[in-house]
């Protein structure tokens, strides 16, 4: 890897785009490290990253990373975006804040749209390349899980699309989808699954089997979690290799599903959500 290259991260103050930070800027990548607050871009600045912040949910927010970014760069490409951002909501359907699943979208689809759109300029003098972190869920509607599970299926469409779209720009667009992530996620009184507990007790009661299943399910994937390095290593492939491919599963428990569970018709994954 050359010392002249430049990455932008987003959601870099933790967990894979933390790692994947650390890592590139160790072997002579140029990062641009940001994430949604303002302190926590101060605390990548701490930590010896060039950083700022840039909430992708927000429109203003990543029009004035662009500008930062062209700022920054005076004419240079920039060779890599990394879209890594993303937060979930569990509950049930019928009974999450919309404005919970709204959040979701924002972050997870649309800030993706908002963050390659304001980058494009600079990508295209690279030629550079776009790395879209999807997930093993991707694909998968898991019950109490929908709207983070949609919002990963929709960006592996868009990122299909916008491959296809800059083929002439020879901007390559590539997918890395991991399963279940060594991430504070699962710490108590960080993971998104603990917003079950603040359910109100009808969907308590209405939903009591299927949140007991997904306790079970919830405890089998942070056991089966794969470090943050494994999803780095893939990322850095899908930079750098000569002819990267279209997508990587990160993990075993991705690839399984890509390969397996999801290649189940649609009746026999109803029929296993059901006998779970």
């Amino acid at each position: 890897m050359t010392a002249s290259r430049t990455v932008l991260i987003t959601g870099a103050a933790s967990g894979i785009g933390l790692d994947c930070a650390g890592y590139l800027k160790d072997n002579g990548w140029r990062v641009l490290a940001t994430d949604r607050t303002q302190e926590e871009a101060d605390w990548l600045v701490e930590q010896g990253f060039e950083a700022f912040a840039l909430d992708v949910a927000d429109d203003d927010s990543a029009e004035a990373g662009g500008a930062r970014v062209e700022e920054l760069l005076d004419g240079e490409p920039l060779h890599g975006l990394v879209n890594n951002a993303a937060v979930a909501a569990c509950g049930p359907l019928e009974y999450l804040p919309l404005e919970d699943v709204r959040r979701v979208f924002e972050t997870n689809l649309l800030g993706p749209i908002r963050v390659t759109r304001a980058l494009l300029p600079a990508l295209r003098r690279g030629p550079g390349r776009v790395v879209f972190v999807s997930s093993s869920s991707a694909g998968f509607a898991a019950p109490l899980h929908v709207p983070y599970c949609a919002s990963k299926s929709g960006l592996e469409a868009i990122a299909a699309g916008w491959r296809r779209e800059l083929d002439e720009a020879r901007v390559w667009v590539v997918v890395v989808a991991p399963g279940p992530v060594a991430t504070r996620i699962w710490e108590p009184g960080a993971g998104y699954a603990d917003s079950l507990q603040d359910l109100p007790d009808e969907a308590k009661e209405r939903y009591a089997d299927l949140l007991a299943t997904f306790g079970r399910i919830w405890k089998g994937n942070r056991r089966r979690a794969i470090p943050p390095r494994r999803v780095t290593q893939d990322i850095v492939k899908a930079l750098t290799a000569r002819a990267p491919l279209l997508q990587y599963d990160s993990g075993l428990h991705a690839k399984l599903s890509r390969n397996v569970l999801h290649r189940l018709p649609t009746v026999v994954l109803d029929r296993l959500s059901r006998k779970l």
